[in-house]
């Protein structure tokens, strides 16, 4: 997530990947924090960051944490068609293996 000030800060209470392994019992923590006006809550498959250009190389979670940085004052919409854009520009046409879902959201 990224404050209205610009900070970063990752949300990583939780646990294992969900559904990755169908036996696998995993215990989970929960997390809370408090969104203020401004602030920019996004998730995302690892399709997102781990999209791959021909030379199979990943766009990385720090190159979209950069991208969003740049636009996180922008409406939600605007922001999720950005950094679309941007995984795909990254990918220059190659082939994905994996899905690309991610949510944005804003606190108005």
């Amino acid at each position: 997530m990224i404050r209205a000030s610009g900070e970063v800060l990752k949300l990583e209470d939780g646990g294992a990947v969900v559904g990755m392994l169908p036996t696998m019992f995993v215990n989970y923590t929960q997390g809370e924090i408090q969104l203020e006006k401004g602030d920019l809550l996004v998730g995302s498959t690892d399709g997102i960051t781990e999209a791959m250009n021909p030379q199979e190389e990943e766009w990385s979670e720090d190159a979209m944490l950069e991208e969003l940085k740049k636009v996180y004052d922008k409406p939600s919409a605007e922001i999720l068609k950005y950094i679309v854009e941007c995984a795909d520009n990254f990918a220059n046409g190659a082939k994905q293996h994996d899905d690309m879902t991610m949510i944005v959201v804003k606190v108005v």
